[in-house]
């Protein structure tokens, strides 16, 4: 007589600011505490006690580290799930009421249905990084403003100070840059992604740190799975006798700018690859944004086969188009 599979009881956790709404797959009523360590130690004892061997909690801008780590430390399989997964996951269960308590549910239903044999566990170490990596995007950010501001004013006393103020943001960026490269060289496994990936023409330092901190998957996902998590994956919109033009959407928005920046160069200065893919689309009447996308696109492919082959660029053939 064939055993039964035991099934792995999983629990969904929906974050927020100041509290974490907690379900369990199958079962009704569930837990809300506080986020802090408080809460999260009473969450630990409740999921222990109900045999609760994998837990999923969505990217909630950061409000999710702190209980996630938590959690890991107490010997859970913590899944970290992208908000674009989750929303899919609701759609394809007709799901439209909306709540902490139903997002919970929701995100405890989705853990228990995927496969998480290949999934990685969160990486502690991007904690740090992916903050530093925020921060600096902010600083780029800013300076565009005051670049932007700059434009519009005729005042030379009021230009001096905005000048002044791009030339002190420049300077806390290049900082920041040098301290998020230190630490990524600090670990032999990262710097050598980093090293992979900067070997690619037209991603600079600025493109490979966003690649190896935003990506912590690189080199363990197919084309289609690095295209799609970058928000870099066409998706069809047809109907019938309706041909829409294909968009992207969703996906890691940060990581997809940087991206967009390095094909921008690339597929006119850097990339010879690059540069023949733009002009054969923009012969083929495609637009100018969407042949940068699509250069985009390449260049991720690019940076994960390198990483997944362990080879640099400049020692291989590049890999077949598209």
């Amino acid at each position: 007589m064939k055993m039964a599979k035991p099934t792995t009881i999983t629990a969904g956790i929906d974050t927020s600011k100041d509290k974490l709404d907690t379900a369990i797959h199958g079962q009704a009523g569930g837990l809300i505490v506080e986020n802090m360590p408080a809460g999260w130690e009473r969450l630990a004892t409740w999921l222990r006690r109900a045999g609760v061997g994998r837990i999923g909690i969505e990217a909630t801008g950061g409000y999710e580290r702190g209980v996630m780590r938590y959690l890991q430390k107490a010997g859970f399989n913590v899944v970290l799930l992208q908000p674009l997964q989750v929303k899919a996951f609701a759609r394809m269960r007709l799901r439209r009421a909306k709540s902490d308590r139903l997002d919970a549910a929701l995100i405890a239903d989705f853990t228990h249905t995927m496969d998480a044999a290949n999934k990685m566990p969160p990486d502690a170490r991007f904690d740090a990084m992916g903050e530093l990596l925020t921060h600096i995007e902010q600083i780029e950010e800013d300076i565009v403003q005051r670049r932007t501001r700059l434009e519009h004013h005729r005042d030379v006393r009021i230009r001096k100070v905005i000048k002044d103020q791009i030339r002190s943001f420049t300077k806390q960026r290049l900082a920041e840059i040098r301290r998020l490269r230190a630490q990524i060289l600090a670990h032999d496994d990262l710097k050598e992604r980093y090293n992979l990936v900067l070997s690619i023409p037209a991603i600079g330092i600025r493109t490979a740190l966003s690649l190896v901190v935003r990506m912590p998957e690189l080199g363990r996902l197919s084309r289609e799975e690095a295209a799609a998590l970058a928000g870099l994956a066409p998706f069809d919109d047809n109907s019938g006798k309706h041909q829409g033009q294909k968009h992207i959407a969703g996906g890691r928005a940060r990581l997809r700018r940087a991206l967009y920046m390095a094909a921008f160069t690339g597929a006119f200065h850097w990339n010879p690859a690059l540069q023949a893919l733009y002009q054969r689309l923009t012969a083929r009447g495609k637009g100018h944004k969407c042949a940068i996308i699509a250069c985009a696109r390449k260049l991720l492919i690019y940076a994960n086969t390198v990483v997944a082959r362990g080879t640099p660029w400049e020692k291989q053939s590049p890999p077949a188009a598209a």
